[in-house]
């Protein structure tokens, strides 16, 4: 299916937008039988380095103003991807450590947090701990 774009100059100040403004107030508007193929899409590199998601694109995604997005340089392109947090990222993160023998099981990672923090050093362990009665010995 082709996609068919229309683009839109949004008045800035009551006025249409010119010169660099222009480009940065250029977005596109996408049909919703456009959906379909919102795998794919194009934007432009505004003179102030940022560009505009094709909103079908973000639809299907889900995505929303104001999510966080993390860059990662692979090769010659950029990849993005929507930052994860709370829950979700602890759905994601969950089994991660599955191929540590220790951390199979719950009472395995007890265990080893248990051993772990019994191998600190900390100062307050090595001071003179006050005797209870309140004299000093």
């Amino acid at each position: 299916m082709a996609t068919r774009r229309k683009k839109v100059t949004y008045a800035v100040g009551g006025e249409a937008a010119t010169g660099a403004l222009q480009d940065a107030a250029i977005a596109w508007r996408v049909d919703a039988e456009e959906d379909a193929d919102a795998g794919r899409g194009a934007t432009r590199l505004s003179g102030k380095n940022q560009i505009t998601l094709p909103v079908a694109m973000l639809r299907t995604l889900g995505w929303r103003a104001g999510d966080e997005v993390d860059l990662m340089i692979d090769g010659e392109e950029i990849r993005l991807r929507r930052r994860l947090q709370g829950k979700p990222l602890l759905d994601r993160l969950e089994g991660a450590l599955s191929h540590v023998p220790e951390w199979q099981t719950k009472e395995g990672i007890h265990t080893w947090v248990r051993q772990e923090r019994g191998s600190w050093d900390r100062e307050w362990d090595s001071e003179p701990k006050p005797s209870r009665s309140g004299s000093a010995d």
